[in-house]
């Protein structure tokens, strides 16, 4: 058995992929790999490793129409929606607490909450194994904040796992004063 699996198998740690090509995804997934996590290099990184694959999605964006300003996000967008497909069937098969793909939108803006949230919201439409990744700062709290309220009103409910039991209270005993000192 591969070692993920005995990981997953023996304690409640869950594994995801970081930046894979979609060869490596495919490999993570068939090993053991609950979700994966990409950021902005993510399509740097595929270009270095990968680069007929980027190529040809950046001939596809930049023929679709996009501007040369919304280029970089449509790339990257793009390419973790092909990340996406891969792990969806995972996310189904777990009924959504797997399978995910986390995008982090361009990190040179994350102070403009306006921007992450607007881009949050384009790559929610990626697919719904979408995770959004959004830094923990002032700006980030309010996108959080409004990503939260959307996706409660708008998302079906779904069940979360039961917590663990607490642990069983151990009783002590006071010791019992002896007579002697009991006056």
């Amino acid at each position: 058995m591969h070692y993920l699996f005995t990981m997953n198998a023996e304690t409640k740690s869950r594994y995801w992929v970081n930046n894979p090509t979609l060869a490596e995804a495919k490999q993570a997934l068939e090993n053991g790999v609950h979700s994966c996590t990409t950021n902005p290099a993510h399509c740097s990184k595929i270009l270095q490793t990968d680069p007929s694959y980027m190529k040809a999605k950046v001939r596809e964006v930049l023929a679709s129409g996009v501007s040369l300003d919304d280029a970089p996000e449509a790339i990257y967008h793009q390419a973790c929606g092909d990340i996406m497909a891969l792990f969806r069937d995972h996310n189904d098969k777990t009924g959504g607490r797997e399978g995910f793909v986390t995008v982090q939108e361009d990190p040179s803006r994350e102070e403009d909450h306006e921007y992450i949230l607007a881009a949050s919201r384009r790559a929610k439409q990626l697919g719904p194994n979408y995770m959004a990744k959004i830094p923990v700062t002032e700006s980030g709290l309010k996108v959080i904040a409004a990503m939260v309220e959307e996706t409660c009103r708008s998302a079906p409910p779904r069940s979360l796992p039961s917590p663990r039991p607490s642990p069983p209270t151990i009783a002590t005993k006071r010791p019992r004063k002896s007579p002697a000192t009991a006056q």
